[in-house]
């Protein structure tokens, strides 16, 4: 009615709460705010008394909003209870339980992918390990090459910590896809891999500790490479004997190699296909090449051209080299880089 606002809360019973007349909203009570009418006594007497009223009902209606806000929340939980368990008898028809473990391995291989980062909430090769006891144990655990494809970059270490023993306990005898990173700040990580160095393809090491940690471990399946070799001490045959035992080695970076005595770095310089370097022309065309006449690919950062005391003096065939790419960063005549047309004969060099 006009004189009451009520909600049927039972269709059954027709039981419903009424708003009585004095708790409705008066459209006079705005007006009288808005052209700021003074009240009488008697209505100032009134109004405490209709405000009581008006706050006894409005708490009879919070005590009818947690019974029903309850009971609102058990149909809900009965309605998801409800829900999973068509999912489960749907999951049972499903056509993926009827492929055989040979195909779902391909797709599992498929779906991981050339890898992803490990620090994800839930990475792809998790994901799939953990939907059933079957899938985990007879088809995830069984492909060592989807834990073999292990990236990660420190953003949240705690967690890389914590899942690589998992993917390393499954790795098996897959070859790790992407390089490992060895860098003060993942020391400890670099670490836990150690014992599987003979399943690394490409490594990069920019620290002076690499060596010590390394301790001369075999790297039979090492194809890339790229070391900073500047803090390692001239001489030190021990240290630079560490990739004697990288039979693939192909495709090598070298920075900071000007500082350091040849003799004391040993590599199968001969086999090294593809050769990086940051360092002096001079002692990239007179030490350098000396030893690599593979070369397929060969690219150049040069600090300087040399001094007068260690001028460019040697001359190399390179039959193989394809491709050659040259970074000038130092201030000098637009030809100075020219030394290559006078100390290089490349018969097949396409670019």
């Amino acid at each position: 009615t006009k004189a009451e606002l009520s909600v049927l809360l039972c269709k059954r019973c027709s039981r419903s709460h009424t708003l009585p007349r004095h708790s409705i909203p008066n459209r006079t009570v705005q007006e009288d705010l808005r052209y700021g009418r003074l009240l009488s006594k008697l209505e100032v007497r009134n109004i405490p008394s209709t405000i009581s009223n008006a706050t006894q009902h409005l708490k009879s209606i919070d005590d009818e909003v947690v019974v029903l806000q309850a009971k609102l929340e058990g149909m809900m939980e009965l309605k998801r209870i409800v829900q999973c368990a068509i999912d489960a008898r749907q999951a049972l028809l499903a056509p993926v339980r009827r492929l055989p473990d040979e195909l779902l391995a391909e797709i599992f291989s498929l779906a991981c992918g050339n890898g992803e980062d490990i620090e994800k909430r839930w990475p792809m090769p998790l994901t799939l390990s953990s939907v059933s006891s079957i899938w985990r144990d007879d088809i995830a655990v069984s492909l060592p090459k989807i834990w073999s494809r292990i990236r990660w970059n420190l953003r949240s270490k705690s967690i890389v910590v914590d899942r690589l023993p998992l993917y390393l306990s499954r790795v098996g005898n897959a070859t790790f896809t992407h390089p490992v990173m060895f860098a003060p700040l993942c020391r400890d990580i670099f670490k836990m891999i150690l014992e599987h160095s003979g399943l690394w393809r490409s490594l990069v090491t920019r620290a002076s500790e690499f060596f010590d940690d390394f301790n001369r471990r075999a790297l039979p399946r090492l194809e890339k490479l790229e070391v900073d070799v500047e803090h390692l001490p001239p001489g030190d045959s021990a240290n630079g004997a560490v990739f004697e035992g990288a039979p693939l080695l192909r495709h090598l970076h070298i920075i900071n190699y000007s500082r350091l005595n040849f003799t004391a770095f040993h590599f199968h310089w001969a086999q090294i296909t593809t050769l990086s370097t940051n360092c002096t022309d001079a002692y990239l065309c007179n030490v350098l090449l000396v030893d690599c006449p593979h070369l397929v690919t060969l690219m150049h950062h040069t600090r300087s051209k040399g001094d007068e005391n260690l001028p460019i003096t040697a001359h190399h065939t390179l039959e193989h080299l394809r491709s050659m790419t040259v970074i000038v960063s130092f201030d000098g005549p637009s030809d100075e880089y020219c030394w290559m047309l006078d100390h290089l004969t490349t018969p097949r060099l396409q670019s």
